[in-house]
């Protein structure tokens, strides 16, 4: 299995944090920053497979790193092209007959080979709109991000929901100032005004 994961070389991750306290960080950090999100901050590592990774030796690697929401499947080059959910994984081969029937399978085959893809740099508003534009069947699944073509890691339902939280409550404080602003823009225009007809 050692031979089949290829190493996420992505400076930001330390290993696999858990989903708890990765995102109370990240939250307190965009929430005092006032930045808006960027998926890069959310950004979570996860082991990169060869297609042909037998099922038996995936279901090893997702009992000994329970924080894992998914696996995905790559190239020798490290671009991604298949996402394995752990939940939907975990329940087809622990269901009956689960064990004789998959065990000895390439895990490509329960891969999801059109996942949704998306460069780390990309625009937030726009991607989190793309995974809500997804079939229901994938509402769920992580999204995939690249770094310069190669794995970066993954995103969460949670992640996006948070990120989509910050931008709403940015939008929001942009438009309180934005309406504070002609506010004191237009009270001294009539103090001027009061000044010129004194």
């Amino acid at each position: 299995l050692e031979q089949s994961i290829r190493a996420n070389g992505n400076p930001a991750q330390e290993g696999n944090a858990s989903a708890q306290g990765h995102t109370e960080a990240n939250t307190q950090g965009a929430g005092d920053s006032g930045d808006r999100p960027t998926p890069g901050e959310y950004c979570r590592m996860v082991p990169l497979l060869d297609a042909q990774t037998s099922c038996r030796e995936v279901l090893e690697l997702i009992k000994e790193q329970p924080d894992l929401p998914c696996v995905v499947i790559g190239g020798k080059e490290g671009e991604p092209f298949g996402l394995v959910m752990r939940d939907t994984f975990y329940r087809k081969l622990t269901g009956r007959f689960g064990a004789d029937l998959y065990f000895g399978r390439p895990v490509e085959k329960f891969a999801d080979m059109q996942p949704l893809i998306a460069d780390i740099g990309a625009d937030p508003g726009l991607l989190i709109q793309q995974a809500l534009d997804r079939p229901e069947s994938q509402f769920y699944d992580c999204v995939i991000l690249t770094d310069h073509g190669q794995l970066a890691g993954v995103l969460t339902v949670l992640d996006l929901m948070i990120m989509s939280g910050l931008l709403q409550t940015g939008a929001e404080r942009r438009r309180r100032q934005t309406v504070a602003e002609s506010f004191r823009h237009v009270t001294g225009m009539e103090e001027s005004l009061q000044q010129v007809a004194e």
